[in-house]
């Protein structure tokens, strides 16, 4: 099972060593690639930043370490859930193909997509309050596509992964309110905004009202 690998920082192995000049903070897992392989996922640090490296690694014949090769890739931190999303929405897709057949395991909860309905590009005002309501201040923003399962906002802040939210916005002359959840968060842009992955945690009648004006719904 790869998912507890890639979502949990393991407590096992925190023994820090170098590795090609990069510094190898900790051991996150690995999975078995062939009999003589492993992948390695590790946290590293280049150049003060953390990332987090997929590597494939020979197994040492007789004793001793496991010795790194070249296939692998140095994801930044601040990337990863994004890289999280894409392997979900990746795995979702290849098991609808028929392509890739799961023994049961499953991605956590907050990483599963949400195919309740494909994405409308749509830009319009929007206002997020964290919730429960702890002051009065809101996060505004532009939303950058809806769905019956979530919607993608561009916000001034970046919000921590499954922080909850009160959002609001107009759609089609119609307020919208819904309570959402955070999944997945981009890089700050240029212009300093924030890409968020809302997931709706569920959607009231006037809300599938309002949504129906700009969603198909065949």
């Amino acid at each position: 099972r790869i998912w507890p690998l890639l979502t949990g920082l393991c407590e096992q192995d925190r023994r820090t060593f170098e590795q090609g000049g990069q510094t190898v903070k900790k051991k996150l897992g690995q999975v078995s690639r062939t009999k003589l392989e492993d992948i390695f996922i590790s946290l590293l640090e280049v150049r003060g930043a953390l990332h987090v490296d997929v590597r494939v690694y020979r197994r040492p014949v007789r004793g001793g370490d496991a010795v790194a090769g070249m296939e692998g890739v140095a994801v930044p931190l601040d990337l990863f859930p994004d890289l999280l999303r894409v392997l979900v929405d990746s795995q979702e897709r290849l098991i609808q193909e028929g392509l890739l057949h799961t023994s049961g395991a499953e991605a956590p909860r907050y990483l599963r997509s949400d195919r309740r309905g494909r994405r409308v590009p749509l830009r319009v005002p929007v206002e997020c309050c964290p919730w429960p309501v702890v002051d009065s201040r809101a996060l505004r923003g532009e939303t950058k596509d809806v769905s019956s399962g979530g919607a993608q906002l561009w916000l001034p802040e970046c919000l921590p992964l499954l922080t909850r939210v009160e959002v609001f916005m107009q759609i089609e002359g119609a307020d919208f309110k819904e309570l959402a959840e955070v999944v997945g968060v981009g890089v700050r842009q240029t212009n300093g905004r924030y890409r968020h992955s809302l997931r709706w945690l569920e959607l009231n009648t006037q809300a599938k009202a309002t949504l129906s004006q700009v969603i198909p719904t065949s």
